[in-house]
């Protein structure tokens, strides 16, 4: 027991060159995070929460016979429904930096290529109110039964393997309307590697807006040709009912040159449909949050402060070239918990 009871301490120590007390209390103030100083704050209860998961997700009324014996379980669940999911976030993006190899053994390049992987998974959540709203669960559940199954969408280093990034969605949800928040981590020249999920004219083109190059496989629903100089469907095309359905079950893509047996180059056509919703609504957001943030820098406060109404409602009536005005800060929240 004596061995397990210096764990922590040696997770701490582990810890401190990748997610150093410093820099979670520095996030931690950087998402506006607020909280009084005393058993459990935030670099505690991160610590502890680390803990629990290395020992198998141990419960938390068994946390205290591996950490610290002082800290009961009522009062860890507390502390960790007090940190915001937007420091967790925060502290894996750092963290996944931190940890990369200062001097790897060859360059980490596959052809050239700074490399990465995207993939989706789910997971389980508890069972509250807040969560089933949030996340859903499978329809094949009856009413009262199963758990919230939120949707999981993470960015890998295939070098290294680290998580650099890790999204959080409701579970119906098309892991391709939410993957461009992950493009911003991508850099020229970088490669994107990911299942059949992401492959579509729509995400290709976006990548390629970033220099970005993607590498999926094909959807299911695409019709795959290697022939040289095979036939392809015309684009748009609207022809008689007979000649449409034999048009359907040609390649939508134009053959440009074979590199070899199964290589090809093509010219994949951009079709009537490949404009999703999301889209339209992802720039309509960012535009928002962009004068969101310039607001928050001009007035002095963090970029969550900011209502995010104010600003939808200057731009809509707002003279072309006139400065915006300053916007609506909300107040910090205060947890009523006495045990806060």
């Amino acid at each position: 027991m004596a061995s397990v009871s210096r764990t922590l301490e040696r997770i701490k120590e582990d810890l401190q060159p990748f997610l150093s007390n410093e820099s979670i209390i520095v996030a931690a103030h950087e998402v506006g995070h607020e909280w009084r100083e005393r058993i459990l704050g935030p670099v505690q209860t991160v610590h502890h929460f680390i803990l629990q998961i290395l020992f198998c997700n141990t419960a938390m009324t068994h946390l205290r016979h591996v950490g610290d014996p002082a800290v009961r379980a009522w009062s860890y669940c507390r502390a960790r429904k007090r940190l915001p999911g937007e420091l967790l976030e925060k502290l894996l993006t750092r963290s996944s930096q931190a940890m990369q190899p200062v001097n790897p053994p060859s360059e980490p390049l596959w052809c050239g290529h700074r490399t990465y992987a995207v993939d989706g998974s789910s997971a389980i959540a508890p069972d509250t109110p807040d969560a089933q709203k949030e996340f859903g669960q499978p329809t094949a559940c009856k009413e009262g039964c199963g758990f919230p199954v939120p949707k999981l969408l993470g960015l890998f280093d295939a070098f290294s393997g680290l998580v650099l990034s890790m999204l959080c969605f409701p579970l119906y949800t098309h892991e391709q309307s939410k993957v461009w928040m992950l493009h911003p981590l991508l850099k020229a020249g970088d490669l994107l590697l990911g299942d059949r999920g992401f492959c579509s004219f729509v995400h290709l083109a976006m990548l390629f807006s970033r220099r970005v190059y993607g590498l999926f496989r094909m959807h299911q629903k695409q019709i795959v040709d290697f022939r040289p100089h095979r036939k392809h469907r015309r684009k748009y095309s609207k022809g008689k009912k007979s000649k449409g359905a034999k048009e359907k079950r040609l390649p939508r893509s134009q053959f440009v040159r074979r590199l070899g047996k199964h290589d090809q180059v093509v010219r994949w056509f951009k079709d009537a449909i490949s404009r999703p919703k999301w889209m339209v609504y992802a720039l309509v957001y960012n535009l928002v949050h962009a004068v969101m943030l310039r607001a928050a820098q001009r007035q002095g406060v963090a970029p969550q402060r900011i209502s995010f109404i104010d600003p939808l409602r200057c731009l809509l009536g707002a003279e072309p070239g006139a400065e915006l005005p300053d916007l609506l800060v909300n107040p910090h929240r205060t947890d009523t918990n006495p045990g806060w």
